[in-house]
């Protein structure tokens, strides 16, 4: 009888958490492209092509400070389904150009690129392609950027 109590008790601790989790994601809109859930406590600012000037397309970021987050959004029939896998690698070389290995990985539609060795310094590459339409996320926490990803929707005005 004990036992059906504890496990009970242990349910009810493992639901709360679940949706203390989910309801520090608020919905926010990026500009006229698309909206996803993000940490409620973020503050996301547009700078457009600060960080890699040399890309033959725009590509739009949006930078989260407090969360150390980066979004970067591009729409261009440059990028495809075909060739989007080999920009999240070298993406993830350029910010983690120490690293040697990341785990890789797919969950649903969402590819995840995670460092093995894990600090502050070492970022996760989170992205998504979707009929020429790319998000690709970096910071240091991987399960928020599938949540965040895996909530995205693009505006049909595109």
């Amino acid at each position: 009888m004990n036992k059906n109590y504890i496990m009970i008790l242990i349910l009810l601790i493992i639901f709360s958490c679940s949706c203390v989790s989910a309801e520090t994601m608020v919905q926010h809109t990026f500009g006229h492209d698309f909206t996803m859930l993000v940490p409620e406590d973020s503050n996301f600012e547009k700078v457009e092509g600060e960080f890699y000037n040399d890309l033959p397309f725009e590509e739009i970021d949006y930078v989260d400070d407090k969360n150390n987050i980066v979004i970067g959004y591009i729409n261009d029939s440059m990028i495809s389904e075909e060739n989007v896998d080999c920009n999240y690698d070298e993406l993830f070389k350029l910010m983690n150009p120490d690293l040697k290995e990341c785990i890789e990985y797919q969950e649903n539609n969402v590819k995840v690129l995670e460092p093995k060795k894990k600090s502050d310094e070492n970022f996760a590459v989170v992205g998504l392609n979707q009929n020429n339409k790319t998000v690709i996320l970096l910071g240091n926490d991987a399960n928020t950027l599938k949540d965040m990803l895996s909530s995205i929707k693009f505006n049909s005005n595109d």
